[in-house]
């Protein structure tokens, strides 16, 4: 039901029927499930990121499905030693669901005294521990995402570029549409003139 992203539902489709393909044989799941969302905000990548771990979960994939949405920034601490702590905290919360890291370019800026990479590491090292339990889900910028898969060979491998999925920005038609099933859903009557 969602307007636009028809890219984005084409590539989910062939996921899932990959999946399916993999049961259908009974050979172990061996494709990487994680993903990068990139575009603007306001254009689904939460949405989307919800509704993936509601299809898992159906396909038996995760055992919950849930959404644990947290920001690049929150996965640092203030002191040294505290961001691989406050990374597991989260990381555990989200087990046997999806991670949903916003603005997950953050963590590679310089202000952040080296405790971005810290809370990497211990992401990366948690992706290998839970691969059955955890799917991630980074999300943010087109360019600033680039820049952040390629400052760790870890995170390009783990985050593979068949697995990036990129939102456009919603045109007026998709909008009005939008809209339209906003208003509707809330009982609210519309003529050609406005609202009624």
């Amino acid at each position: 039901d969602l307007v636009g992203l028809a890219p984005i539902k084409t590539r989910l489709k062939e996921l899932t029927a990959w999946v399916q393909v993999n049961r259908q044989r009974q050979k172990p799941l061996s494709m990487n499930l994680h993903m990068v969302f990139v575009g603007n905000p306001g254009t689904g990548k939460t949405t989307v990121a919800r509704l993936l771990g509601e299809v898992y979960f159906q396909m038996g994939i995760l055992h919950r499905g849930h959404l644990v949405e947290v920001r690049g920034s929150d996965l640092v601490a203030e002191h040294v030693g505290g961001t691989a702590i406050k990374t597991n905290t989260i990381v555990d919360r989200a087990l046997d669901g999806v991670l949903f890291i916003d603005e997950a370019y953050t963590l590679v800026e310089r202000d952040r005294g080296g405790f971005g990479q810290e809370a990497i590491d211990t992401l990366l090292t948690r992706l290998e521990e839970d691969r059955d339990r955890l799917i991630v889900i980074i999300a943010g910028y087109p360019e600033p995402m680039r820049r952040f898969r390629n400052t760790n060979p870890g995170l390009s491998r783990r985050f593979p570029e068949e697995n990036i999925l990129s939102f456009p920005d919603f045109g007026p038609s998709e909008l009005w549409k939008i809209l339209q099933g906003m208003l509707k859903e809330r009982n609210i009557p519309i003529s050609e003139n406005g609202f009624v």
